[in-house]
């Protein structure tokens, strides 16, 4: 089975393309025969310091919002993964890597990534890649915006319930369930 959908969710500290990421979770599938390849998931928790370095720096908005979402999201993104954080340009490689992958024999030029926004979760990781020296493995206009998906299904738009709010992973399979169970709704 070929996979060349794929659903990006980011946990940030901003929401300007410039925004240092938190965590990135992505999840491959086929909204043809509605698969979700959740054997095969991609998430990591990306260091902070290098980013900063870089010019990549929070907002306080953002940080103010971070302490208004559940403890359990909290816990995720700035507790419990402290230790298996990684640099920038080896999570983005390996981001790009377990992309090509996942695809298999199927031409990168297939590739269709979607994320919750427009200028959101594909924007700002294709700048902290441009940022970083790492050239995207997805082509351009391979980018897919969830909510213009869900405004043009309309109603009857299926929004099912999935894992822990502000998780990058657990968003990004549900954004994939979004897909799947809508797709033949009218988008």
């Amino acid at each position: 089975m070929s996979f060349t959908e794929f659903s990006l969710d980011l946990e940030t500290l901003n929401n300007k393309p410039n925004s240092p990421i938190l965590s990135i979770g992505c999840v491959a599938f086929n909204s043809e025969i509605g698969a979700i390849d959740i054997e095969n998931c991609f998430h990591v928790y990306l260091k902070l310091d290098e980013q900063f370095r870089a010019g990549i720096l929070p907002s306080a908005d953002t940080l103010f919002w971070w302490f208004e979402q559940s403890d359990e999201a909290r816990h995720r993104q700035y507790y419990r993964h402290e230790e298996l954080r990684t640099d920038p340009i080896t999570a983005l490689v390996k981001f790009n890597q377990w992309m090509l992958k996942t695809i298999g024999d199927a031409d990168w030029r297939e590739i269709q990534l979607y994320g919750n926004g427009s200028d959101f979760d594909v924007a700002i990781l294709a700048n902290l890649m441009d940022k970083f020296n790492v050239k995207p493995c997805w082509p351009f206009w391979g980018a897919r915006c969830l909510r213009t998906f869900k405004q043009e299904v309309g109603e009857g738009l299926v929004l099912p319930e999935y894992g822990v709010a502000h998780d990058a992973l657990d968003d990004a399979i549900k954004q994939a369930m979004v897909v799947t169970m809508n797709r033949k709704k009218g988008a």
